[in-house]
């Protein structure tokens, strides 16, 4: 964010530059035509001041558009990896955001899993069915605010101290132990960020897990 501001602002600076030394290298070739010099060229400089000027007020206002629809751009993503130390094969039931366009863009990144959402006893959930390593991921970009994304399967018990949510994991009475989930909520604006993740050695059944939680307002920091 502080780049892109950055970015903007020599931007600006440079448009202002350019246009002092045109300034004040064409009004005193101005003046002397005034006093009748260089009457045969004096269009032609009109004509390069009147093309200058267009440029860079047409070079501004783009600017500026560009900046407010910047502005009004919001970053929603959602990314899950899943690992093991040795081949396991299984079910995960894990926190998801409830926001549907997010859900519909999830994407499997291998042949080692499949997705679906399904309603739960713990709330709605992303069953993923899984052979091996798998990565699960969406991303979406769009104006407005986007109403709402918290995760889904919040365990109420610990809501008023910390946040905590439910992950199921079920291999069928496989030997596991090293099933490692680590997911991550983030949401980017133009004057805030904001996180929500997990990273933790599965058990087996349902078990709740702490989300770390992380607000960062560029205004205040």
């Amino acid at each position: 964010m502080a780049f892109v501001i950055g970015d903007m602002v020599c931007t600006v600076m440079v448009l202002v530059g350019l246009s002092t030394i045109l300034f004040m290298l064409l009004v005193p070739t101005l003046a002397e035509y005034r006093k009748g010099k260089g009457g045969s060229t004096r269009p032609m400089v009109i004509i390069v001041m009147a093309v200058l000027i267009v440029a860079l007020v047409g070079y501004s206002a783009w600017l500026y558009v560009d900046y407010q629809e910047w502005m009004g751009t919001q970053e929603l993503e959602y990314t899950l990896n899943v690992t093991m130390a040795e081949p396991v094969q299984g079910v995960l039931y894990l926190p998801v955001s409830v926001n549907t366009i997010l859900q519909e863009a999830l994407e499997v990144d291998s042949d080692n899993g499949s997705i679906t959402i399904v309603e739960t006893a713990r709330g709605l959930a992303l069953r993923l069915e899984f052979t091996g390593n798998v990565t699960v991921h969406a991303r979406l970009e769009r104006p407005g605010d986007f109403l709402d994304f918290h995760l889904t399967m919040l365990d109420e018990r610990h809501h008023e101290t910390s946040r905590y949510h439910w992950v199921g994991l079920d291999t069928g009475g496989m030997p596991n132990g090293t099933v490692s989930v680590e997911f991550m909520l983030e949401q980017h604006s133009f004057d805030h960020d904001e996180w929500s993740w997990v990273s933790e050695e599965v058990d087996e059944g349902w078990e709740s897990y702490k989300v770390h939680f992380e607000y960062y307002d560029w205004y205040y920091g």
